[in-house]
């Protein structure tokens, strides 16, 4: 390389076989116009990795003097460095001899987008403008410059505009919405669901190394989270947390007293039709007896008080199964809490036991029908008298 200008300090950025990025210093050139080359020793995680940038910042001293005048002062006027700045062709020293690298400076570009003018394929010349806090990064073109990422992002941030900046850390990237969502696993509030690929390219041309994932949903069989426990992961399972809630104190408890109050309810609703049943018997006993003095036998007696009973049996199905679901469409929402009392996040879903339901409609009407069989038997058992012709 060949500086002719003020200080820098040049750095190199190395993606490793691992994934991670590590920062490789090539210290501080000579800036005396002649040509110089910058050296540093690889260290072991970074033998055989990509290199995806090149850094030119302030010297190292002089960052330290430029912090050390902000100290405990007013903010100072912004300090410049500037110069032109020529580079050759990286390349790698090993036991069997150097190797040049395979990149071309014409498909490198700034930090913005920007493709250097001077350009060569083993060559580039660039001017350079630093402050202490903006640096230079040059860096070979990705698919994602020049153009937002399409992400799926939650409703409220949708209403904000179609292409929006979205800063991950202090590193920004454009999005474009191209659907929107109103919830996502594992999020609460607003949200945004991209490509990993394309957000991670993104973000670590900008700033190698600020898209690291540090989550991943893996399906396995239970065996699995016992595997990852033991690799040092922190593992959140779905069996576990579905366990834990089946298992907490106060939801068992409320599934006990749901059921036992779905047990009175049908226990209750029997006896009340056994009691009405029973006073419509002794009510209308004057009118029974004239029916069947008239002829009319303790089948058809049965018959015609099974009908008035059927009757109430009908209209209380109708009742409860109206009144069933007007709570749980219109009340349910507002009182509705997960297994450990607290507000559910996703909010819960109605989701009716058909099969449930429909065995417990067919066990109340087989046991209605026992109760008013045993009771309406009882109170008919004589046979009619055969009525002498005249």
């Amino acid at each position: 390389m060949t500086i002719r200008g003020d200080a820098i300090n040049l750095s190199a950025n190395v993606r490793t076989h691992a994934g991670r990025f590590v920062v490789v210093d090539l210290g501080e050139p000579r800036n005396d116009g002649r040509p110089t080359v910058a050296r540093a020793t690889l260290p072991p995680e970074a033998r055989g990795g990509l290199l995806v940038g090149l850094v030119v910042e302030f010297s190292r001293s002089e960052a330290f003097t430029a912090a050390h005048r902000e100290t405990g002062g007013p903010p100072p006027i912004a300090v410049f460095r500037r110069g032109v700045l020529k580079l050759g062709r990286p390349t790698v020293a090993t036991a069997r001899g150097s190797h040049p690298l395979g990149l071309d400076y014409r498909d490198w570009v700034g930090a913005q987008g920007t493709r250097p003018a001077n350009a060569k394929a083993g060559s580039l010349a660039l001017g350079y403008l630093l402050t202490e806090n903006q640096v230079f990064r040059l860096r070979p073109s990705q698919p994602t410059d020049g153009s937002p990422i399409p992400v799926i992002a939650s409703s409220s941030l949708a209403n904000a505009g179609q292409v929006l900046p979205l800063f991950v850390g202090t590193t920004p990237v454009n999005v474009r919405i191209v659907a929107t969502a109103r919830r996502f696993p594992t999020t609460l509030g607003d949200f945004v669901v991209a490509d990993r690929s394309r957000l991670e390219t993104a973000l670590n041309a900008a700033v190698p190394g600020t898209a690291l994932a540090d989550e991943a949903w893996v399906a396995g069989p239970p065996s699995l989270g016992a595997r990852l426990d033991r690799a040092n992961v922190r593992v959140s399972s779905r069996r576990q947390v579905e366990q834990a809630l089946r298992s907490d104190p106060l939801a068992r408890g409320s599934l006990h007293v749901l059921a036992g109050a779905a047990l009175a309810a049908l226990v209750l609703s029997l006896v009340g039709l056994a009691l009405s049943v029973a006073v419509d018997l002794r009510d209308e006993d004057g009118e029974l007896f004239d029916l069947e003095t008239q002829g009319l036998g303790p089948a058809a007696l049965r018959h015609q008080v099974t009908l008035r009973a059927a009757t109430v049996v009908l209209l209380g199905l109708v009742g409860g199964l109206l009144l069933g679901t007007t709570l749980a469409f219109a009340v349910l929402r507002t009182i509705a809490v997960s297994a450990n009392s607290t507000k559910p996040e996703p909010p819960l879903l109605l989701a009716p036991d058909w099969l449930a339901l429909g065995l417990g409609l067919v066990l109340f009407a087989a046991a209605a029908a026992l109760v008013v069989a045993l009771l309406t038997r009882t109170a008919f058992r004589e046979q009619t008298p055969a009525v002498e012709p005249a």
